[in-house]
């Protein structure tokens, strides 16, 4: 499909910008929760959980664990950053 067709089909504006859409409270492109487009995924799926506004904002952190079953109800947010200043100390 062509590039015009893909930005009809597949994305939406959000209040943050043009995001991918989303379908039943998920990416359209999450099936059987693992990413359809994997290989080719946009930056921000990449990042993910690792958000700069997650890293940086306790509150969005917190707002996340509700949405995502991957970040644990009980993680607190300083374990959540230096987890992610590991990972990316190792990469």
């Amino acid at each position: 499909m062509n590039e015009e067709e893909f930005r009809v089909r597949y994305l939406e504006s959000s209040s943050l910008g043009t995001r991918l859409g989303i379908a039943d409270g998920v990416c359209v492109f999450l099936k059987d929760n693992r990413c359809g487009i994997h290989p080719v995924k946009p930056f921000i799926c990449r990042q993910w959980p690792y958000l700069p506004a997650l890293l940086v904002n306790e509150d969005e952190f917190e707002a996340a664990k509700g949405a995502c079953p991957g970040l644990r109800p009980d993680g607190k947010h300083e374990d959540f950053v230096e987890e992610s200043r590991k990972l990316n100390e190792s990469s």
